[in-house]
């Protein structure tokens, strides 16, 4: 079971005990099926023919692109060259921190799941923040 404020996804090798699951869990809450699960918190779902899950953020990196004008940004194997300084006053400044943090949030999500150079990279621009 996951659970993340009102959404539940129930899943399990037997389908006969998840079933009782979700009856005993409607016997206390009011619950809704939604139908088979696609989508979840920025993650997609497909189900793979061997009867395993393909967990992907592609729909969610695209978009977060698509949102900061950089859909058609060259990509790069390091995030970030080693020993790498970055200042206050390089490159293009963004309309406020709102924005800057908005970014670095939805990187911050991803990084969760996400090999850990993406992770080292979002950290440290997080670090940047309070300078």
């Amino acid at each position: 079971m996951l659970m993340y404020v009102d959404d539940i996804i129930v899943t399990g090798n037997h389908a006969h005990n998840v079933n009782q699951f979700i009856k005993s869990l409607a016997a206390r809450f009011s619950l809704k099926d939604l139908g088979s699960l696609t989508h979840f918190l920025g993650i997609e779902v497909q189900t793979h023919s061997t009867g395993g899950l393909l967990l992907s953020q592609k729909r969610y990196i695209m978009d977060l692109l698509q949102r900061n004008n950089m859909a058609l940004a060259k990509p790069t194997s390091t995030p970030l060259p080693p020993g790498c300084t970055l200042t206050l006053h390089m490159g293009v400044p963004m309309d406020g921190p709102t924005t800057y943090r908005a970014i670095l949030g939805s990187l911050q999500y991803l990084s969760l799941t996400r090999p850990a150079s993406i992770s080292l990279s979002t950290n440290f621009h997080n670090s940047c923040i309070s300078q």
